[in-house]
């Protein structure tokens, strides 16, 4: 029998308390079966296992609607022991959004769309509509009260830290809070990590007591007689730290053991049985938790969240046609997920996460078209919402989005194999991101020191990609946009004197990027030129790498390493994974500086990107301009 001591007191505290036993479990949409089914041997059958051996331990539980699919499909046997767990009411199911999503980032009406689609999956399936919403990351905007409660939602829970950042003290910490917003009311349960940080790494039995009954479970102060302590204990965020499925269950089964015995002081149960009891409560009101920092740390999430509000509004302005309009929604909200925005998902190998983010988007872009009335346009918009206007080629086959600065391309889509090949993969950014990024820099610079130095450069070299060109032509009917480069700001600007014209135009299945270079200055001016072509490609490797160059009419397979390759005429790349073939070319002939980048190596799926530097050696006179021009073609047949 366990009693709890207030500190400095030995007498017994005779309040229980009360500790809801939750598991949480996502897998990102567009993620590989292999991840999802190593997610249900790892997390999910231990934990259900267990748990169904001890029917006195209730439980909550929140899977996500893409891990729900998948075990559905998979796994039917695990359905009908998690229906009968719900309905011997073992198991709580917690409502959410469907695809874990970025909810601080959401209009009001996905945030509503993402949950109901979830409750209605719940509802078919359990026969029974879940009261609780699972907040991602406990990511929360101080009117999401207002929205919970029209969901339908009674209660969520967040992290500890959370409550902190509320002014809740440590010794008020585990209690159940109320929240609000335009007079609507929700429960706020929290989480308490401390439970599972406190775990030592063997013989699990007894653990739980024994750390309820020290340390900052003791600071909780008393509060009146309809008060009770109430905590969330979330166990798989220990299980996680063991190193096979035998383990974890081992670790369930002693844990589970534990909590089935009577103890005094430690009571498990659930929300809705709680929320039965009158009880008094406490009134808080938890602040933001800024999600939308995560804008301003990462270009590619900032870019992300364009698309989504962009498309979020064609969505809207679909008329007529209700299924079309549901759709296009539904594939929306799949690009909404949390893990879009954040880099964990790719270091854990997910790149499949990210193409098939942008492969929902120009989804629903897709379905979005007229069939027979849509035209290619020029769009003129702020999408990255930094007060200036970008611009969008949109044609049939591609789809261009052109960024003041560096007058470069932030996204570049391939519609018909649903395929964007900008992908911003790296937080600092120092390789990949934007194409046709220009540099102007020193003959004697090699690709040697530019591999190794990057942006660290010596000497003179001008990153054209940091200057905020100005717009000066915008033909709508060619589909075209021309740009030039700032006037320099001092005479030590290297190569400043040099103004660069680009003209971005489609052609149909190819974008063209037309170069006019001027030397302003009184002195001729020598100097090497090349724009940035990062190109990501997945399934390829050593063994099958994706690029050829033609000279002389001849094709020449590239070994996959740094190359410095003089007189190419044309740059062959077989991106495998989506069956595209992509030509680069330009003027007759060029050098071209290429380097490969293996990111993440997992046999066939090792995922590139590689790095093609197009040159020109130029030597201009006062006044003097040389014009020349690069080109991406793409293509579902080989040429």
């Amino acid at each position: 029998m366990i009693e709890y001591e207030e500190p400095g007191d030995q007498t017994s505290m005779k309040e229980a308390i009360k500790v809801f036993v939750c598991s949480h479990n996502h897998v990102p949409y567009g993620a590989s079966h292999d991840v999802y089914e190593n997610n249900y041997i790892q997390n999910i059958k231990p934990f259900i296992t267990a748990l169904y051996r001890y029917p006195r331990v209730p439980a909550l539980l929140h899977y996500s609607g893409p891990v729900y699919e998948y075990l559905l499909q998979e796994h039917g046997e695990f359905f009908m022991l998690l229906e009968e767990l719900v309905n011997r009411k073992q198991v709580e199911i917690l409502g959410g959004g469907y695809y874990e999503p970025m909810f601080p980032l959401l209009s009001l009406t996905d945030r509503i769309g993402q949950i109901e689609k979830l409750t209605t999956f719940i509802r078919q399936h359990f026969g029974k509509r879940p009261r609780g919403c699972w907040i991602p990351r406990s990511m929360w905007e101080e009117d999401f009260p207002a929205f919970l409660n029209t969901c339908g939602m009674d209660y969520t829970i967040l992290d500890e830290e959370n409550f902190k950042a509320a002014g809740v003290s440590e010794g008020e910490l585990y209690y159940p809070y109320l929240t609000e917003d335009q007079g609507k009311v929700v429960w706020v349960y929290p989480v308490a990590s401390v439970l599972s940080s406190q775990f030592e790494p063997k013989n699990f039995r007894g653990q739980v007591s024994r750390i309820l009954t020290k340390g900052a479970f003791l600071e909780i102060k008393k509060g009146t007689p309809q008060e009770f302590k109430t905590l969330v204990f979330r166990p798989e965020l220990r299980a996680q730290g063991l190193p096979s499925e035998q383990d974890r269950e081992l670790f369930y089964a002693q844990l589970f053991a534990e909590l089935s015995e009577e103890h005094q002081g430690l009571e498990c149960t659930l929300p809705n049985r709680l929320q039965r009891l009158e009880q008094g409560f406490r009134k808080v009101y938890f602040p933001s938790t800024h999600a939308r920092k995560r804008l301003l740390q990462s270009k590619g999430a900032n870019y992300l969240y364009g698309k989504i509000v962009y498309l979020h509004t064609l969505v809207n302005q679909l008329r007529g046609d209700k299924s079309r309009k549901k759709s296009a929604r539904e594939e929306l909200w799949k690009a909404q997920g949390c893990d879009s925005f954040f880099s964990d998902a790719v270091n854990h190998g997910q790149w499949g996460v990210k193409r098939q983010v942008y492969r929902s988007l120009l989804e629903a872009e897709k379905i979005t078209r007229d069939r027979g009335v849509f035209l290619p346009s020029v769009v003129r918009m702020d999408f990255d919402f930094d007060g200036r206007d970008e611009y969008l080629l949109q044609g049939t086959d591609l789809n261009c989005y052109i960024h003041h600065r560096g007058a470069s391309v932030i996204e570049l889509d391939y519609i018909s194999r649903l395929k964007n090949y900008v992908e911003f993969f790296s937080e600092g950014e120092q390789e990949g991101g934007a194409l046709f990024k220009d540099v102007l820099f020193s003959p004697e610079l090699t690709l040697f020191h530019y591999k190794a130095q990057g942006r660290d450069c010596k000497g003179n070299t001008r990153w054209c990609g940091e200057e905020w060109y100005e717009n000066i032509e915008i033909d709508r009917v060619h589909q075209s946009v021309g740009l030039v480069s700032p006037l320099p700001v001092d005479d030590t600007y290297p190569y400043g004197e040099i103004r660069i014209y680009k003209k971005f135009e489609l052609k149909k299945n190819a974008l063209c990027v037309q170069y006019r270079l001027k030397n302003t200055a009184l002195s001729p001016k020598r100097f090497n030129f090349t724009t940035q072509i990062h190109l990501p490609f997945l399934g390829c490797g050593l063994n099958r790498f994706p690029v050829e160059v033609l000279r002389n009419g001849n094709k020449t397979p590239v070994l996959g390493h740094m190359e410095h390759l003089k007189d190419v005429e044309e740059v062959l790349i077989h991106d495998y994974k989506n069956d595209t073939f992509i030509t680069l070319g330009g003027p007759p002939s060029f050098d071209l500086w290429l380097i490969p980048h293996c990111q993440d190596e997992q046999g066939e799926d090792t995922y590139y990107y590689v790095s093609f530097l197009p040159l020109q050696q130029l030597i201009l006179a006062p006044e003097e301009e040389k014009e020349f021009s690069f080109f991406l073609k793409f293509s579902n047949q080989s040429t």
